[in-house]
């Protein structure tokens, strides 16, 4: 549900636009997709990547490691497209977060995350299972 073909993701507007619909109820977990790949600003090589992705049968968080490692893509081109989208969500949260307490919400709301992401540290690139970083382990937790 909120699914966006052309963005290849479930955008934070969508998110807000169906708990509206489906209203807030206690212990209601609401989970923003972003910061997390693929990002909407970069959507064309999203796309691009995930066309080589399912021609070679390959991630496209592998592909994306490769592109760096020779030097097609950097760093600072991964956390443009991180950092647009880190920057994108806090206004449809505060938007979210003032309409349920518009409507009588005075419950606890807690902002948090599911994890880190990594950018070269250590010769990686984004999360991957037994990966135990602290950049990857370490996340907010915001109690509003």
């Amino acid at each position: 549900m909120g699914w966006d073909a052309k963005l290849q993701t479930v955008p934070p507007w969508k998110v807000n636009e169906i708990v509206k619909k489906r209203g807030i109820h206690k212990r209601t977990i609401i989970w923003y997709l972003q910061p997390h790949y693929p990002w909407i600003n970069y959507n064309s090589l999203f796309n691009t990547l995930t066309e080589i992705s399912r021609r070679r049968k390959v991630k496209v968080e592998t592909i994306l490691t490769k592109l760096c490692e020779k030097g097609i893509l950097n760093r600072k081109d991964i956390l443009r497209g991180y950092i647009f989208n880190l920057h994108l969500v806090p206004k449809y949260v505060e938007e979210l977060i003032n309409y349920v307490r518009e409507r009588g919400f005075s419950g606890k709301i807690v902002v948090t995350s599911d994890h880190g992401e990594i950018f070269g540290e250590y010769g990686y690139y984004w999360h991957f299972s037994g990966a135990y970083f602290p950049e990857l382990i370490t996340v907010p937790w915001l109690e509003v």
